[in-house]
């Protein structure tokens, strides 16, 4: 007899293994089918954006085109649904429509302009709406602290990534870059 813990921190009990390798190969399954779900989503979203045209799809042309939006943002002069790649890719889709619901504009959120206009005291909603969906988000309970991370590009062989930190009351206390070497 052994254990065997699960993802969600059960702890199981098999008898001669006999139950182990199914389980161990639909784990497996599933998490190869989530990473290809989101590696297709990666390669296929900015092809099927670059179809979209600006002035004369609606709404309901791109949610057919791309699915459900990551996130939907009410605006002054109209809403901002948030097309993703992350956490494999480096873009933060934004497609911004006006009152009628037509498209007016696609955009990467993950640009240096944007970076920049993250400012201390901005809260979460803020950050989500200007820079779209982190691809990691790590809670530091030491230093008081919860750091949002997006891949924002791939230079001379490292992942860069650009770190937006929040303290307790959820307010931007800093922002930094760091730089993941491969291999």
């Amino acid at each position: 007899m052994f254990f065997f813990a699960s993802r969600a921190g059960k702890i199981s009990r098999y008898f001669h293994g006999e139950h182990f390798l199914p389980i161990m190969t639909w784990e497996f399954l599933g998490s190869c089918l989530a990473r290809i779900k989101t590696d297709l989503r990666t390669t296929l979203l900015p092809s099927r954006l670059r179809r979209l045209r600006p002035g004369a799809d609606d709404i309901h042309t791109v949610i057919a085109s791309l699915g459900p939006a990551t996130h939907t943002w009410k605006t002054g002069s109209g809403s901002v649904m948030e097309y993703t790649t992350m956490p494999f890719g480096t873009r933060n889709f934004m497609l911004d429509f006006d009152r009628n619901g037509t498209l007016v504009v696609i955009r990467n959120a993950l640009t240096t302009a944007n970076f920049a206009r993250i400012c201390i005291g901005m809260d979460r909603e803020d950050v989500l709406s200007m820079l779209g969906s982190p691809a990691h988000t790590i809670h530091f309970p030491l230093k008081h602290e919860e750091v949002w991370d997006w891949k924002i590009d791939d230079d001379a062989g490292e992942a860069c990534f650009f770190n937006v930190h929040f303290d307790d009351d959820g307010q931007v206390c800093a922002t930094s870059r760091n730089r993941e070497p491969r291999g």
